[in-house]
């Protein structure tokens, strides 16, 4: 019931914080159930110093959802990943372990949401690192509203890798 909702949010056009809206009426954010491995084949790339195509593969848990521990500006995030989410959002937790303070003026991200209208504010991370692929200076937003400790990565960090597919449970990022 929880991956329906979750899909019928994004169904009709609303981003990321939407998602945790229609989750919070429903239950409470479990600990995640992560699990990772890196593949790097053979197969040449057009990047000639990549060595290879690089992957790193993420399970879905027990519900379909992707969770990954992520170190963003140095401190441990844990993310769900999010393909309906536009942009990558960190709840104020998240964002104060990674040294980002926005003021209340700072707030100026609109999302419209089944709730009504969040407020975000925008930040760049200097790093995101997971497993062995690092992107610097991401576009992110900080959430205004608690989440409860969860954090979106969305298509602003997902856009930036070579791709990604999800496949029998699978999420393969390649970069």
């Amino acid at each position: 019931m929880l991956g329906w909702a979750i899909r019928a949010v994004f169904l009709v056009g609303l981003v990321g914080v939407g998602g945790y809206f229609m989750l919070s009426g429903l239950e409470q954010v479990q600990a995640p159930e992560m699990g990772a491995k890196t593949t790097r084949s053979s197969a040449p790339t057009q990047d000639s110093d990549t060595g290879g195509d690089r992957t790193y593969e993420l399970r879905a848990n027990k519900k379909g959802q992707y969770w990954v521990k992520a170190r963003v500006n140095g401190a441990d995030v844990t993310f769900m990943v999010d393909t309906g989410a536009t942009d990558v959002m960190l709840d104020m937790r998240a964002a104060e372990a990674a040294g980002l303070r926005p003021r209340r003026h700072d707030f100026t991200k609109e999302y419209h949401t089944a709730n009504g209208i969040v407020r975000a504010a925008p930040v760049t991370l200097r790093e995101i690192r997971i497993g062995p692929i690092q992107l610097h200076d991401v576009p992110a937003v900080v959430n205004e509203v608690d989440m409860g400790g969860m954090s979106l990565l969305g298509m602003g960090y997902l856009k930036r890798l070579e791709g990604f597919e999800s496949r029998k449970g699978r999420l393969i990022l390649k970069w």
